[in-house]
């Protein structure tokens, strides 16, 4: 029951962050995360829904390293 409980509370935080990103893009705004799956570093998901990854400069401004 332990496990199962695990799993569950796994995947609600897996879709919380996808309605994040989501609402984000909804709002016109890029959303920022990491995703193993995409490898190391910040992903910058653009409102269009292309994908960058990025690295957050001390200003404030943002250098993307690459689009994927």
């Amino acid at each position: 029951m332990l496990l199962e409980r695990t799993e569950k509370i796994a995947d609600d935080l897996r879709h919380m962050g996808e309605r994040a990103i989501a609402q984000a893009n909804s709002a016109g705004v890029p959303a920022y995360f990491m995703d193993p799956k995409l490898g190391d570093g910040i992903i910058r998901r653009l409102p269009n829904g292309s994908l960058e990854r990025v690295r957050l400069e001390p200003n404030g401004d943002d250098t993307v390293l690459e689009q994927l």
